[in-house]
């Protein structure tokens, strides 16, 4: 292992790097690469432990992104600061949630770890962990979190990750903490329109049930239960309208449930609209009614089974 670090050492100082960028090079290469023996060797040599490559990584950030504790705790012990940033804004214990690594988020959270500070994206620890999915990490990083509603540059707040990764287990948690679930993101999207659009029934069920508004809007006026429509979601649209959704809802262009489901051909959705009260009288802000829209569609059944319903 000597003769490793030795021979890198060696190749490192024949380019124009001087001796100390050598010894910083190589601690970083030794902790993404996990090797423990070089590591130390390496810091005995005076190699700077806080020293950062390219793109701002840090040789404890390294070693968090491969999930190397006792590197990382032989970087900790060795005077590594915690909460240096890359460019991209991940810490080391941004990294280690990403990685899913419990046993080294809880030595960086007992080392003094900021679980709060946000990456280039706006995204904490929590939403990073989140994304991976790993149960552990999460419930560890719930109970340093002083504001789960926190939201990311795009406006979406853990509960929304969480929705769109599909992760139920991890929705129900954040639920019991009170997670907010009317939040909209930066187009008006809160996570029960996130779930309706994924078709995702066990967490439109747990939004639902746990009280999520179907009367929330985005910034172009479309419903939970238009983006259930769109999505051809008959169960979805139907959990939704049994939730008290407005069936009449509707959006900028003035299109309701129902004539999303006419525009898409779908006859499922567009009985089951109609069944249930939906308008069939309705025109949209250009003037076109449910059968131009089916017409204007080729849906030649749709349009015949509307001709049945709707008195000219």
């Amino acid at each position: 292992m000597k003769k490793i670090v030795i021979t890198l050492l060696s190749m490192l100082l024949s380019t124009t790097a001087s001796a100390d960028e050598a010894l910083d090079n190589a601690l970083r290469r030794a902790a993404a690469n996990g090797d423990f023996e070089a590591t130390q060797q390496l810091i005995d040599r005076g190699a700077n432990v806080n020293s950062r490559g390219e793109l701002g990584h840090t040789p404890l950030i390294y070693a968090a992104e491969d999930g190397q504790i006792s590197i990382a705790k032989l970087l900790i012990d060795s005077g590594a600061r915690i909460n240096d940033q890359t460019k991209g804004g991940y810490t080391a214990i941004s990294a280690a949630a990403d990685e899913g690594s419990i046993t080294l988020v809880a030595l960086l959270l007992r080392s003094g770890a900021d679980p709060h500070i946000k990456t280039s994206n706006g995204m904490d620890a929590l939403m990073v962990a989140i994304r991976s999915g790993d149960a552990d990490v999460i419930s560890m990083l719930m109970a340093y979190n002083s504001n789960i509603n926190t939201a990311d540059r795009h406006g979406r707040t853990a509960l929304m990750i969480a929705t769109k990764q599909g992760h139920i287990n991890t929705v129900h948690m954040l639920l019991l903490a009170s997670a907010g679930m009317d939040i909209r993101d930066k187009n008006g999207k809160t996570a029960l329109m996130m779930a309706a659009e994924s078709g995702n029934m066990d967490i439109i069920n747990a939004l639902l049930n746990r009280g999520a508004s179907t009367s929330v809007t985005n910034d172009h006026g479309a419903s939970a239960l238009h983006y259930a429509v769109s999505k051809r979601g008959v169960d979805s649209a139907l959990t939704i309208l049994n939730h008290g959704a407005d069936i009449n809802v509707t959006d900028q262009d003035g299109w309701t449930p129902l004539m999303e489901a006419v525009g898409s051909g779908n006859m499922e959705l567009a009985k089951l609209m109609i069944q249930r009260g939906a308008k069939t009288d309705v025109r949209d802000h250009e003037g076109l009614d449910l059968l131009l829209i089916s017409k204007m569609n080729r849906h030649h059944q749709l349009t015949e089974y509307l001709r049945t319903i709707i008195k000219k």
